[in-house]
């Protein structure tokens, strides 16, 4: 998540900055989230775009603010299988993936080019103050 500064180990509100006008500068970079869900169901080309665009709903549940002007979401579902399925159980069970995941990319990244990974964050609050994650924890 964005923090106050480079130098912080404090989460900002993202969607509150924006509501109050407030921007840093390089946060509206990049902020693209691919996503590739792949099953064994039987699943023709209109149903895979179905579960595709279910699974968006777990980018919404880990993600805040998502699918802003300044994202390039996108997610791809795959089919090669031949069980029957219901689209909805598949579409759910895609976008339930799609948050756990997420959240255990953040867990356990490593930071790289200067840029904190949350673990060292936290490693870096244990010398100073707690880290202060947003919603209930398990928002990135």
């Amino acid at each position: 998540g964005a923090r106050r500064s480079a130098r912080s180990v404090e989460f900002i509100q993202t969607t509150a900055e924006m509501f109050r006008g407030k921007s840093r500068k390089g946060f509206w970079a990049t902020n693209t989230t691919l996503i590739v869900i792949m099953t064994d169901a039987m699943l023709d080309k209109a149903q895979s775009a179905k579960v595709a665009q279910m699974t968006h709903d777990g980018l919404a549940r880990a993600i805040s603010p998502v699918h802003t002007m300044f994202d390039g979401d996108v997610a791809f579902a795959l089919s090669l299988g031949k069980k029957r399925a219901d689209l909805n159980a598949v579409g759910c069970a895609a976008a339930e993936a799609t948050a756990q995941a997420i959240v255990r990319a953040v867990e356990r990244a490593r930071g790289l080019g200067g840029v904190p990974s949350l673990g060292d964050l936290e490693r870096w609050s244990k010398r100073k103050r707690p880290v202060r994650r947003r919603g209930a924890g398990k928002s990135v």
